[in-house]
């Protein structure tokens, strides 16, 4: 057990959002499934009596009985709630998969995007997010960018370091791919760049100490889409 709440788990005197980032953490390493142990291991008084008092509350249960069935809990729906999120940044990762294939983007990585937006959540293991707004916001950006994939201008934009990373300025420079619908305009931090004929193109991007913003635009038929990738430059 860890008492303290140093990694997630969904121990009843947890807090609910170290139970729901648990497919966060799935999503982050790669694991496609969780053993949930305990659904319904009741105890002979299961509304009371949790576990044996020397082992503390630890997980329980996550549904307690009734008559001809089981009634539900906010941890089992927060657990429902995680594998949602987790489905959120599968989706986006299917999506961009399929768009590499289609417009040829062998540089894409399509994992890359779902794992930038889930370490705001779940930096490691043992560290995660206790503000609940955090994780809404990250979901929320998910959801916002499968959606722009379904109407033109499409916009990728992939860094190497991926966005969040800490880079020992040095002077120091990211890598960054970035592909749109052919026809548009693509702005750089303000300044119009030159794309093939693919609508790609590839440029190291000069940071400076402290927190350093990329900002892309993709603008096509009066229609304008940002991405933005975000660093921590260090001294």
């Amino acid at each position: 057990m860890h008492p303290t709440g140093t990694y997630p788990n969904r121990f009843i005197d947890f807090p609910l959002i170290a139970t729901r980032v648990l497919h966060w953490l799935n999503y982050c390493y790669g694991i496609t499934g969780y053993l949930h142990w305990g659904w319904n291991a009741w105890t002979e008084d299961p509304f009371t009596v949790m576990n044996e008092a020397r082992l503390g509350p630890r997980d329980a249960w996550a549904v307690y009985p009734k008559k001809n069935g089981v009634i539900d809990s906010i941890r089992w729906e927060t657990l429902r709630n995680g594998l949602q999120d987790y489905e959120c940044l599968w989706l986006l990762e299917d999506r961009l998969a399929k768009l590499k294939q289609s417009a040829g983007l062998d540089w894409l990585i399509a994992s890359q995007r779902g794992l930038e937006l889930a370490w705001r959540v779940v930096p490691s293991m043992e560290r995660f997010t206790r503000d609940p707004q955090v994780l809404y916001a990250a979901r929320r950006q998910a959801l916002e960018e499968i959606l722009d994939l379904d109407s033109k201008p499409r916009l990728v934009v992939q860094s190497n370091p991926p966005e969040g990373a800490a880079i020992l300025y040095g002077p120091a420079s990211v890598e960054l791919h970035v592909w749109s619908d052919p026809g548009a305009e693509i702005l750089l931090n303000g300044r119009p760049v030159t794309v093939d004929a693919s609508g790609a193109f590839h440029e190291n991007v000069s940071v400076r100490p402290g927190r350093s913003t990329i900002e892309v635009k993709a603008r096509l038929a009066g229609v304008e889409k940002t991405a933005t990738r975000s660093f921590q430059v260090l001294e």
